[in-house]
């Protein structure tokens, strides 16, 4: 399962002011996975996956998770994971995102050494 979220750019505020390069340095990411929902086991972002983010043209930037690489999960199969992100900028925590629901379906193969005569 990969998350991916765009990085925060402004506080929220009724004029959206904009994140200080300083504000944008102390900037940290979690996320929250679990089988229940809201998800209340939480996995900080590695700062390795927030330096490789890709540019968005709001200033912000993608940062992309993989649960299993990233944060050494083990996924059980056809189970449903509850999905949720926050970030903490200079101590002061965002709300969280929206839950997402994920489901990890997994199918077996095809069946082996089929022939037909």
């Amino acid at each position: 399962m990969k998350v991916s979220f765009s990085t925060v750019v402004a506080w929220d505020d009724p004029k959206s002011t904009p994140l200080t390069a300083a504000d944008l340095a102390t900037a940290t990411y979690t996320l929250f996975l679990d089988t229940v929902n809201p998800p209340v086991k939480t996995y900080p972002v590695p700062a390795a996956n927030i330096a490789a983010a890709t540019p968005n043209v709001d200033g912000s930037k993608t940062v992309t998770v993989d649960a299993v690489k990233d944060l050494g999960l083990t996924l059980v199969p056809n189970g449903t994971y509850y999905v949720a992100a926050q970030d903490s900028v200079d101590g002061i925590l965002s709300l969280e995102t929206a839950i997402i629901t994920y489901k990890n379906l997994i199918q077996p193969k095809s069946p082996g050494n089929f022939t037909v005569a």
